[in-house]
């Protein structure tokens, strides 16, 4: 099951000040990281939608006639 944001804000918050400034670091310094983390967070968010074919998201956007 996912956490909600506010669980892992609260975990976040508990994290001793030395792992928070770290983890404060990575997420600013290390975008390759970062971007691993939003790609995660966006798949988890987006599991239960159905299912679409390129084609048709492309059409959609008018990228196809």
């Amino acid at each position: 099951m996912a956490m909600s944001a506010n669980e892992v804000m609260a975990q976040i918050m508990a994290l001793p000040e030395r792992e928070k400034a770290k983890l404060a670091s990575m997420l600013v310094e290390e975008t390759d990281w970062l971007e691993d983390v939003l790609d995660v967070a966006i798949i988890k968010t987006r599991m239960d939608e159905p299912e679409r074919p390129a084609e048709m998201l492309m059409r959609e956007q008018g990228l196809l006639g």
